[in-house]
């Protein structure tokens, strides 16, 4: 998916599967990999870094242990998103109308 200090261009969404996010570290003179997160269906991946246009601070692939689907959403894609939608919307405001039916 992406790996560490890249420029992050693209924010993922997992539907199924499982994400691992890792950084390479020294132990002993090996460099092994170190997990940071495993992420579940439900949860978007590179977020942050995507968010606050910052370089990513972990690497992240699909777990080989199963099977997933992985939706993505490029920054020019979200671009086009936040243009339709210029007013900001609170989650206060949307639990707000839920209440309201």
């Amino acid at each position: 998916m992406f790996r560490l200090n890249e420029v992050s261009e693209t924010i993922y969404f997992l539907k199924s599967g499982i994400v691992e996010s890792w950084v390479t570290v020294e132990i002993d003179g090996a460099r092994e990999e170190e997990t940071r997160h495993v992420s579940q269906p439900g949860e978007t991946i590179g977020d942050v870094a995507f968010l606050f246009n910052l370089r990513q601070a972990f690497n992240a692939r699909m777990s080989r242990r199963t099977a997933g689907v992985l939706l993505e959403l490029s920054r020019s894609e979200f671009q086009t998103i936040v243009s339709l939608f210029p007013e900001p919307v609170s989650y206060t405001h949307l639990r707000a109308h839920e209440t309201d039916s």
